[in-house]
């Protein structure tokens, strides 16, 4: 395995992990679906990593499932994150104000997410999933890290 895949796929884990550290039991309503939504991301991701690293057969169909299932909810992140008490406030919510106070730039990196999802369709071979999986990352990266809540 190339330094570069190992390093795209240690990121790419690494943001998956620090996802399960909150547990989802508490969340309602919207707070709940967008929780949701990520950890289907995350599981779309983990699938990848493996398939990245050779662990599961390389398979163009569960490329465009992976495509459809993240473009997807980066599609919906507008209305995952209303401007509403009840979605800022949740106690178990780790969605930072950020989000909010700078949605212009919070929804520009979900269109980045989607862009890098729907790049997804077109990798034809494993060697060719290391490079969209790291641009895919950084997008997730880049919004967990502004606008996540920090871990204690």
């Amino acid at each position: 395995m190339s330094i570069r895949r190992s390093l795209v796929l240690s990121l790419c884990f690494a943001l998956l992990g620090a996802g399960a550290v909150f547990a989802h039991s508490g969340a309602t309503g919207i707070v709940k679906e967008r929780m949701e939504a990520m950890k289907a991301i995350g599981k779309t991701m983990k699938a990848l990593g493996a398939m990245a690293k050779g662990d599961v057969a390389f398979s163009a169909a569960k490329m465009q499932a992976a495509s459809k299932t993240i473009a997807g909810h980066a599609g919906n992140i507008d209305r995952l994150f209303p401007d509403t008490k009840k979605s800022r406030k949740s106690h178990v919510t780790e969605a930072a104000p950020a989000i909010w106070k700078q949605k212009p730039e919070f929804l520009a990196l979900a269109k980045k997410m989607a862009e890098a999802a729907g790049g997804l369709e077109t990798v034809s071979s494993r060697n060719e999933l290391g490079g969209q999986m790291k641009a895919l990352a950084a997008t997730c990266k880049g919004c967990h890290e502004k606008f996540r809540i920090k871990k204690k």
